[in-house]
């Protein structure tokens, strides 16, 4: 299977479903066309476990469905696979996007504190990156 795209129609399902619904009144947990983009997600998790851009779909999934004690999951696995691969190729846009997606989290209050760690870590080491 091509990871890439699986999450390219994951991305697609999802914010197609997001916009469908935006001003329904139903919500997310109730597409089953929304659900099902997990599972492009998932699979890619199959193919390649440290993969950082499905970790931090999953957790923008999960954020979305307010599960965010699974998004802050998602997102710490994400960080610890880049702290692996530091310095692979598309790293530094990786460490990027999870930093954007995290700093939703860290006005949750039950959950700032974790949100806070993984934006500290991503601050550091794009601070730290050349160019």
């Amino acid at each position: 299977m091509d990871v890439v795209s699986l999450r390219l129609k994951g991305n697609l399902l999802e914010l197609r479903e997001m916009h469908r619904l935006e001003n329904s009144g139903r919500s997310l947990a109730s597409s089953a066309d929304y659900l099902a983009t997990r599972a492009c997600y998932e699979t890619i998790l199959t193919i390649d476990p440290g993969n950082v851009r499905a970790q931090i779909d999953l957790g923008d999934h999960y954020r979305n469905l307010d599960a965010n004690d699974k998004a802050i999951e998602y997102y710490r696995e994400a960080m610890r696979a880049l702290q692996r691969t530091t310095k692979a190729e598309g790293w530094q846009e990786d460490a990027e996007e999870l930093l954007q997606a995290v700093e939703l989290l860290t006005k949750h209050e039950r959950l700032a504190e974790q949100a806070r760690s993984i934006e500290s870590w991503c601050r550091k080491v794009l601070d730290a990156s050349p160019g």
